[in-house]
């Protein structure tokens, strides 16, 4: 079981980096159609508009908000498979911790290069965005460790009251 776990995290952590990477060599205009199908479906456009501001402006504000978003989140699933991975193998120390934090921010580092060659720009606080998101991937690891150990320890003393019983 642990070895089929193991070969689908590989697998989705491969999909991830090409995901990730992928979008990265869209260029400005492709980028953008992205983000516009994602504000598309959170909010209908005639909602953007308010009487203090004009619609333009909380467009910007929310198309900046959708590509921080994707960021985080992007990272962070690419930390919890990185770091359950780890986990799986038995390597849940600090070092390993630390490891992961340096692929997250290895990947993030590649996936800036990238957009240099895409016409786009490369910024400093989209890798502090993506660690970010690779620490709180390896959080929820570590709480989805400590949730399945939880849940052994629990089936483990059921079954021995059962055998008392």
């Amino acid at each position: 079981m642990k070895t089929k776990i193991l070969y689908i995290l590989y697998v989705t952590l491969t999909l991830s980096i090409a995901a990730v990477w992928g979008q990265s060599c869209l260029n400005k205009q492709e980028s953008t159609v992205n983000s516009d199908m994602v504000i598309d479906m959170i909010t209908p456009v005639d909602e953007l508009q308010t009487q203090d501001q004009g619609q333009f402006w909380n467009y910007m504000r929310l198309t900046a908000w959708v590509r921080k978003a994707a960021h985080i989140i992007e990272y962070m699933a690419l930390g919890m498979q990185m770091m359950l991975i780890l986990l799986l193998k038995d390597k849940n120390s600090l070092k390993y911790c630390i490891c992961c934090l340096y692929a997250g921010l290895t990947l993030a580092l590649v996936d800036e290069t990238i957009q240099i060659f895409s016409s786009r720009g490369p910024l400093v606080s989209d890798l502090w965005i993506d660690l970010a998101g690779t620490v709180c991937g390896i959080g929820v690891a570590y709480l989805c460790m400590l949730l399945v150990k939880k849940i052994k320890k629990r089936k483990e003393k059921d079954s021995v009251q059962e055998v008392l019983n």
